[in-house]
């Protein structure tokens, strides 16, 4: 059964251009809670940032993995966090200081944010650099690094980027350096990604890989991916990223992630295996992208049986009680456990009734956006 969904935020999670969670990808992920199924972002962003995505809607960000994996929260909380290299971050500031629009950003373990390898000048011409103008400094913070990144803004057009990133990785072999899809990579420790991160998660948890569903579209997710067998790529994902996922679903434009998370909802609630995990690798070979086919509705036989054993469990502990084949004592338990449990199916059976019918009346599946 699946326990745990974590899923990549940019161009996963979010629409292209997107930093808000859509309104409805917002439902589908408390469906997904009340289901009892934790959810939580898997990001290179950092918790303030992230926060600000979900609309300040703390419940999203109970379970996080942020800042790559370096950042694990549970249950609100700040678990593990895994540091970076100060050295190391400044020789990496050095070098990337004879490249006109890039710079490296970042923030300490209390959330104090930096910015190096670059001037005043430059950075102010630069889209997103220029709101982070307050923490462009000459040295480090003294808390311990969590998140860096390199970036490459207006002016670093003529910059070969992948060219910076080999440079950068002769220069600082204590890192390694993650493309999300943009013009920037993320910077992690040697070796570390978001599958450790997720690992550790899955540790404090209890729970296996095989209960965890992971999304994503991007090097950055790659090895979280390929870490855990229910692994899900959005169909603008890269190359490297659709090769290693063992599922496929359509586009982060058309709300593919949340409508598989309104899946497992139901499938958790059913007892069964989500639609889109079902049809295994057929989006791969060009078949049906998620959304274009509805969420199977619970089978009739399956609340059924559980309404009727309701009924049987009742009338069969009444049986027990009357015919007096039991002392008083013993009989009086027979029925209060009976009709315990009678009542309980018959309501179970009622519920999930309710619920096929009402993927049946709305087609199993959300409505498209718009």
């Amino acid at each position: 059964m699946i326990k745990l969904v974590l899923s990549d935020m940019d161009r996963t999670l979010l629409p292209h251009g997107s930093y808000v969670v859509p309104k409805r990808t917002m439902e589908e992920i408390h469906e997904l809670l009340q289901a009892g199924v934790l959810f939580g972002p898997a990001s290179g962003r950092d918790y303030a940032s992230i926060l600000d995505s979900f609309s300040g809607d703390l419940s999203c960000v109970q379970t996080a993995l942020l800042s790559n994996g370096k950042k694990v929260y549970l249950d609100g909380r700040l678990v593990r966090v895994t540091t970076m290299d100060r050295a190391a971050t400044l020789r990496l500031a050095e070098l990337i200081a004879q490249y006109p629009g890039c710079y490296v950003a970042g923030r300490d373990v209390e959330g104090t944010g930096f910015v190096l390898g670059i001037t005043a000048d430059q950075l102010a011409r630069c889209h997103w650099g220029a709101s982070r103008m307050g923490e462009l400094r000459a040295d480090l913070p003294q808390a311990e690094l969590v998140t860096l990144a390199l970036h490459f803004e207006e002016g670093s057009e003529g910059v070969d980027v992948d060219e910076v990133a080999r440079k950068a990785r002769a220069a600082c072999p204590e890192f390694d350096f993650l493309s999300p899809g943009t013009r920037m990579f993320d910077v992690v420790p040697s070796g570390f990604s978001k599958a450790v991160g997720a690992r550790q998660l899955c540790e404090l948890l209890g729970i296996s890989p095989d209960e965890v569903v992971v999304f994503g579209d991007s090097d950055n997710d790659l090895a979280m991916l390929q870490a855990f067998p229910n692994s899900v790529s959005v169909s603008n994902a890269n190359e490297r990223v659709r090769a290693a996922a063992r599922y496929h679903i359509g586009s982060c434009d058309e709300d593919a992630v949340g409508q598989a998370l309104f899946q497992i909802a139901r499938a958790v609630s059913w007892g069964e295996v989500p639609a889109f995990m079902k049809r295994g690798d057929k989006d791969a070979r060009g078949g049906a992208q998620l959304g274009d086919e509805s969420v199977a509705p619970a089978p009739r036989t399956h609340y059924l049986l559980n309404m009727l054993c309701g009924v049987l469990v009742t009338l069969a502990s009444v049986r027990v009680y009357v015919t007096g084949q039991l002392e008083t004592l013993p009989s009086m338990f027979v029925l209060v456990v009976g009709l315990l449990a009678g009542v309980a199916l018959f309501y179970l059976g009622l519920g999930q009734r309710r619920d096929a019918r009402k993927a049946r009346k709305d087609g199993g599946r959300r409505k498209p956006r718009g």
